[in-house]
């Protein structure tokens, strides 16, 4: 599953293009995120929930470099009740998020 959005606001450039996110195994997800090509080095906070709102996995990149960033969320509750939500928030200070964005994991086929 994807999100995609156009860029509006004074820190546009900083804004999240889009997200997507699908799972490898039942204990791992694969997510990408995409930034605007003249985005200024945003910190990235990478989030998965279960359906309970219980955190499984989190990661924060700070200072993102590239305008595409894949990476492997690890699960690590056991049993976590389907589906995942991924969320991503980017930030250039903490409790000031710029933007965010949230989709539903898409199952492995």
């Amino acid at each position: 599953m994807t999100s995609q959005s156009d860029p509006s606001s004074q820190n546009a450039n900083n804004n999240i293009q889009s997200i997507a996110a699908k799972t490898i195994d039942s204990n791992r997800v694969r997510v990408s995120v995409e930034l605007f090509e003249d985005h200024s080095r945003p910190n990235l906070i990478l989030t998965l929930n279960d359906s309970n709102q219980q955190e499984a996995a989190r990661s924060i990149i700070m200072g993102t470099i590239d305008k595409h960033v894949e990476f492997t969320l690890h699960v690590r509750v056991q049993d976590p009740a389907l589906p995942f939500t991924f969320t991503c928030v980017s930030f250039m200070q903490e409790e000031e998020p710029i933007d965010t964005k949230s989709i539903l994991v898409q199952e492995a086929q």
